[in-house]
């Protein structure tokens, strides 16, 4: 069996679409552009392992640092208020613990990231050490640190791992 269309039902269709791509053009040529004096400047890029998503409480600050940590240095057992994205600028990062066993460390190198949703929480308090031989620079985002306070704080080391290697 032959279908037909009906010939006004098509041309008004027609119209809607031809009228829709006019709209979405013309949406698009009636941004303003930028004036003025404005800079940039990139702190990190790292490519994200897995997903993840990020709780914000009312009240409290998100702080951005960058950090260097010199050939040898290590953080110490820490934790985190909140949720922390770490991007690894140059050199290659070992983390310890949060969800992972405090004794197996996981290399981040320069490009790598990191993420905790709730590093406060997590099973195993934070240990990061550079086993390298040049400087580790970091970018950080901590977020859910109460106001004016650390976005870290010391912990006590995990009985069966004192001090990863």
């Amino acid at each position: 069996m032959r279908r037909t269309t009906n010939p006004v039902l098509l041309v008004g269709i027609l119209m809607l679409l031809a009228a829709g791509a006019i709209l979405s053009t013309g949406a698009a040529s009636q941004a303003t552009p930028g004036h003025g004096d404005i800079h940039r400047t990139d702190l990190g890029r790292g490519r994200h392992a897995a997903d993840a998503g990020i709780a914000i409480r009312a009240g409290d600050e998100t702080v951005v640092f960058t950090a260097t940590v010199a050939p040898g240095a290590t953080s110490g057992w820490h934790r985190h208020p909140g949720a922390i994205v770490v991007l690894v600028k140059s050199g290659t990062l070992t983390s310890y613990g949060l969800d992972r066993e405090p004794c197996s460390g996981e290399d981040i190198a320069a490009g790598g990231a990191y993420f905790e949703d709730d590093a406060a929480n997590a099973p195993y308090p934070h240990f990061v050490r550079n086993r390298g031989e040049v400087p580790v620079e970091l970018a950080v985002v901590a977020f859910n640190v109460p106001p004016g306070g650390a976005p870290r704080s010391d912990a006590d080391a995990p009985s069966e791992c004192p001090d990863p290697q």
